[in-house]
């Protein structure tokens, strides 16, 4: 059966259970916003996140220009200002961004299902997407994972179509933009072209396919396109690579701990349930993967015609994670976050398991699984810490004396502290230096690059030099406090402590040593 036909097929008259497809697929829609909607402004803005709004409010060529020093292209940071600009830069104004992004996935992914297995495989599909964890978090955070995942999915969608109509270039045309917007939201998209392009070379060695795509001089013209526009960012991208020591010094890079063989397995997991798995029995953390792999090889296996679509679609899956595994064994960079994309075909390939299936038994048991998984993981996702940095942010500000200085003691907190400070003070950065002697300040590259121009008024390297300006300090730690800031100083009295979560504030007053 062709692509259209599969398309065409009725369904129960068109109505299921006496509603129409497309209200279905609108309730689920509806369903998938509300979903992300809720909890969503509940989690602290964590330094990330805190950085995407730093950057954002920028003008545009400021907001280049500092994109050009980050780890991640511009295009995100660009919608953002300008959602910004509408919207405010509110933590349920910023995040709202990535909502939108998400609900539209989910509206892609039932129409690519239906597009491949029909409307009973695509109401499923939307469904599962809807509450799938990972989905769900990254529709809830205010940086370009959502972003990503529906530029992939809708490229996808317009190499499918493609693949259905080689002579009709305006899906090549689409397929090429929507790249392109891709390689500008999240480096790694690389992983997702490659997948395509391993899709066509298997399908060129098939006697029974019509058409050899990689002899298509529009596919070539097509992917030539997305490395001409490319070409502006690539240029960042290599003095970014010639800069990797610069970034390590604000923990932009180099704070991905070394690959184990567990962790690939475990990354099947956070697609699922949200978690890694390690807390169940070895038999289970291996066998839930194992057992996906299997049964989407046996769906592949047991299609007698279009195996290109869903080739096409575990390809997206399963060829990204184990790429990048085999290259983290050398550069780690294995991040369930930067894989989000690929874990989008999961709910597609399990919707249509479930439906395909003849044997209600197993219809049943996979649903039940898949729901229990699922549901557990948006459970988990729900209930976990709430803005603790806020409240003690409010603190601070509500006990702040002009002349005070606050200190916060990591790069990684510092940012959020910057976006939760509504106060006209400037608080300032821990930068002792190494162990090794080396400075600990930030440089232009990575987070520092918001403050380079200002590091003279918000790096402070000795925690003594503050008592000749300061006669009270307020110390902000993430975790350890002695560790974080070491002994305290001569002369310093600590006289109130507030702890909110794993955040911990200390107020001292400076005397003189005598």
């Amino acid at each position: 059966m062709s692509l259209q036909q599969i398309s065409n097929t009725p369904l129960m008259n068109n109505r299921v259970k006496g509603i129409g497809y497309r209200h279905y697929a609108y309730l689920i829609v509806i369903f998938a916003a509300v979903i992300r909607f809720i909890s969503l402004t509940d989690k602290y803005f964590w330094c990330d996140e805190a950085s995407s709004v730093l950057t954002s409010r920028y003008d545009v060529g400021a907001l280049l220009y500092h994109a050009s020093f980050d780890v991640h292209p511009p295009l995100y940071y660009l919608l953002l200002h300008g959602w910004m600009s509408l919207f405010g830069d509110s933590i349920l104004a910023v995040r709202s961004l990535s909502l939108v992004f998400g609900v539209i996935t989910v509206a892609l992914t039932i129409k690519l299902t239906r597009w491949i297995a029909g409307k009973r495989a695509a109401l499923l599909a939307g469904w599962l997407v809807a509450i799938m964890p990972m989905a769900v978090r990254y529709s809830q955070e205010a940086r370009m994972y959502a972003l990503m995942g529906m530029l992939t999915i809708a490229a996808t969608m317009a190499l499918m179509m493609w693949l259905k109509k080689p002579d009709n270039r305006r899906y090549l045309f689409a397929y090429a933009l929507l790249m392109t917007l891709s390689f500008y939201t999240h480096y790694f998209t690389i992983f997702a072209l490659f997948s395509h392009w391993i899709v066509l070379l298997a399908l060129s060695f098939q006697r029974d396919e019509p058409v050899n795509y990689l002899k298509q001089p529009a596919w070539w013209l097509a992917n030539l396109a997305i490395g001409l526009a490319y070409i502006p960012w690539l240029l960042v991208l290599f003095d970014l690579l010639t800069h990797i020591a610069e970034l390590r010094v604000g923990g932009d890079v180099g704070w991905i701990p070394q690959v184990e063989w567990s962790d690939l397995p475990a990354m099947y997991w956070r697609f699922f349930a949200g978690n890694d798995g390690r807390g169940y029995p070895g038999i289970i953390f291996w066998l839930l993967p194992l057992c996906f792999a299997g049964l989407s090889y046996l769906w592949l296996r047991g299609r007698e015609s279009d195996r290109k679509y869903p080739l096409l679609l575990l390809c997206s899956v399963f060829l990204p994670v184990t790429l990048l595994f085999i290259i983290s064994l050398r550069t780690p960079l294995f991040v369930d976050r930067y894989l989000f994309f690929a874990s989008l075909g999961i709910p597609i390939i399990l919707a249509i398991l479930i439906t395909e299936s003849e044997n209600k038994a197993y219809r049943l048991s996979l649903l039940l699984l898949v729901g229990l998984l699922f549901g557990s993981g948006l459970q988990n996702d729900y209930s976990s810490d709430k803005d603790q940095f806020k409240g003690m942010v409010h603190y601070i500000n509500n006990g702040y004396q002009p002349g005070d200085a606050v200190v916060v003691s990591n790069m990684f907190n510092y940012l959020s502290y910057v976006y939760y400070n509504k106060k006209d003070y400037r608080a300032l950065l821990y930068t002792p230096a190494k162990p090794n002697g080396l400075s600990g300040k930030p440089n232009a590259y990575g987070f520092g690059t918001f403050f380079h121009d200002r590091a003279a008024q918000t790096y402070v390297d000795n925690l003594k030099s503050l008592s000749a300006t300061h006669r009270r300090v307020w110390l902000v730690s993430g975790g350890d406090f002695n560790q974080d800031f070491g002994r305290t100083q001569p002369g310093w009295v600590n006289t109130s402590t507030f702890k909110s979560g794993g955040f911990e504030s200390r107020l001292f007053v400076v005397h003189s040593a005598r």
